[in-house]
């Protein structure tokens, strides 16, 4: 589901995406949660992921395995820099 205000340039697949949010070029987004003003950058991944309000995840970030499954979510909290990959917290 894609709410209206968001710019998706990328992938994105059996996920949320909120208000504001900003999808670049060439990134994915499956089986997550983006809230209101995230920028996910141009080649970022987000799989199986809770991205809070206001975060940004850089180009080239991994958040999440693609083959985490529903048991093993990644949470990123609110306001977030993400520069480096990420796996479930």
């Amino acid at each position: 589901m894609i709410s209206e205000g968001c710019s998706v340039y990328g992938t994105v697949r059996h996920s949320v995406i909120s208000g504001g949010a900003v999808i670049g070029k060439d990134a994915v987004v499956c089986d997550s949660v983006i809230m209101d003003d995230v920028v996910i950058e141009p080649g970022a991944k987000v799989y199986y992921a809770i991205v809070d309000s206001e975060s940004v995840i850089r180009s080239g970030v991994t958040v999440g395995r693609s083959d985490a499954g529903k048991d093993h979510i990644t949470v990123i909290a609110k306001g977030s820099d993400v520069t480096k990959n990420v796996e479930e917290k």
